[in-house]
């Protein structure tokens, strides 16, 4: 496997309240992140998200106010009524400095692809030390994904594993702030 090269001295952890004030995302939330380039491709798994915001909040309700999810990418606003947490939703971008601004305003990055290659975008939020939580697809994201290293894995289509992990990312910020030092580092390898 060769990995798209990823600019990491432009794609590096930052500080996160700044990158939320540039980005206009509230400070006292965790913040999600999904991302595509066309939201409602169903290949990128946006139902298996849905589906694991309903489970989180049936378990937790106390986080309705205190979880949302950032979702950019084209038609990106038809997840605010879909999702039971605050949406954020932002266009397709394509300045590369905005794209970083936003991996570093987040928490942690969704991926519940079935489908992948090597996606860029899980390159770049590892590289800016944002833990992924990913689908295990045949091909790409376990390339690079070492589960419970530097992110976490989980059986594709597993929308209750899915929930599961987020979760415990959400719960843990010791573990999720060291999976994203090693993700960071991780990325550097591909340089």
């Amino acid at each position: 496997n060769i990995p798209n090269a990823i600019n990491t001295n432009l794609f590096k952890p930052q500080k996160k309240e700044e990158a939320r004030t540039k980005c206009m995302l509230p400070q006292n939330k965790k913040l999600i992140l999904f991302g595509s380039v066309k939201i409602t491709d169903k290949r990128k798994g946006v139902e298996y998200l849905i589906e694991s915001c309903k489970m989180l909040a049936e378990k937790h309700p106390e986080w309705k106010d205190s979880l949302g999810v950032v979702v950019f990418g084209n038609q990106s606003q038809q997840l605010q009524e879909q999702l039971p947490f605050h949406v954020y939703p932002l266009p397709y971008i394509k300045n590369e400095h905005e794209v970083v601004n936003i991996y570093n305003a987040v928490d942690l990055f969704a991926i519940p692809s079935l489908e992948e290659n090597l996606p860029n975008m899980i390159m770049e939020a590892m590289a800016c030390g944002v833990p992924p939580v990913s689908f295990a697809c045949p091909c790409g994201p376990r390339d690079i994904i070492t589960d419970d290293k530097n992110g976490l894995l989980v059986d594709n289509g597993d929308i209750e594993g899915l929930a599961e992990k987020i979760c415990y990312l959400i719960e843990n910020e010791d573990i999720r702030q060291k999976m994203g030092q090693q993700a960071h580092t991780d990325v550097q390898r591909f340089k």
